[in-house]
């Protein structure tokens, strides 16, 4: 099956291994034999028969972005054979499989950075892993199978539009960042600006999340004073650290009277000393574990 894989009926396949797989894969690694007597070294991945359907393209859309990558000059294993050409189509291994030239070498981050065997590689290492980087970025989306072009602002609109409440910082933030423009192009397409914008959703999430949770806590008839108190430590320090980065996002504009989130950032500071200031709840929380309670 393997040489009818790689379209070549006179190939031997030597140490056919397993390797680590997962609950939609399994790989293999094996070593094909040329009729030359060439050995090349492969390495296997293929979709599990009958398990999970792959939501990222599988090893098709996985063949296709080496194949990218490698046209960019970003170091990656080159596709020997992938297959079959349409998704549930048949093929020679029963399910969707990609064969690439196997690497050795060296995974794990703890022994690359302080392994001696490793040391005279690492003062390069810096540099290329921003060399293939940047070979990543340089790839053109159509050529990038489940990739689209977005558009950050209509992205951002929309996650706001799913939470359903005011968010005064993030709201001005985002109207800021999606008017202002520098070198042709709203400041929210730079990642630096967008990061900020998606940090303060995570962290608004989450702080609601909590929030709910010692809500659940005391419907249930229990005591939530722990819950409540990481709820409110939380909240506050979330309205800060929001109101801190869209103050941020209007650079020094933020900082005048006449930009309303200047007033959202002075607002915002008083929610860690009011109704239970933030070291009365961590106190309250440190003395609720301490106490074994919840």
């Amino acid at each position: 099956m393997l040489a009818a894989a790689l379209d070549d009926p006179d190939v031997r396949v030597d140490g056919l291994r397993r390797l680590s797989g997962g609950a939609s894969r399994e790989t293999f690694s094996f070593d094909a034999v040329g009729a030359d007597g060439v050995v090349h070294p492969l390495v296997l991945p293929r979709e599990r028969p009958g398990g999970a359907i792959p939501t990222g393209g599988g090893t098709r859309s996985e063949a296709a972005l080496l194949r990218a990558a490698s046209r960019q000059g970003v170091p990656v294993p080159s596709v020997m054979a992938t297959g079959p050409d349409e998704p549930g189509g048949e093929g020679p291994l029963s399910a969707s499989y990609v064969i690439v030239e196997r690497l050795e070498g060296e995974t794990i981050p703890r022994r690359i950075l302080r392994d001696e065997q490793y040391a005279e590689a690492r003062p390069r290492l810096a540099a290329q892993c921003g060399h293939a980087l940047a070979g990543i970025h340089r790839i053109p989306v159509d050529e990038a199978p489940g990739l689209h072009a977005l558009d950050q602002v209509t992205q951002f609109r929309d996650l706001l539009d799913l939470l359903g409440e005011p968010h005064p910082a993030f709201e001005l933030a985002f109207r800021y960042a999606s008017d202002r423009r520098q070198f042709d192009r709203p400041i929210i397409e730079f990642p630096r600006v967008s990061d900020k914008l998606a940090i303060m959703l995570v962290d608004t999430v989450t702080a609601r999340e909590l929030t709910y949770a010692a809500a659940r806590t005391k419907d249930l008839g229990r005591r939530c004073d722990i819950e409540a108190g990481m709820a409110k430590l939380l909240a506050a320090r979330t309205a800060w650290a929001n109101a801190d980065a869209a103050l941020q996002v209007h650079g020094g504009n933020g900082y005048a009277l006449e930009y309303e989130i200047s007033r959202v950032l002075c607002d915002a500071r008083i929610l860690s000393i009011f109704e239970g200031a933030a070291e009365i709840q961590a106190q309250v929380i440190a003395r609720g574990m301490l106490q074994g309670r919840n």
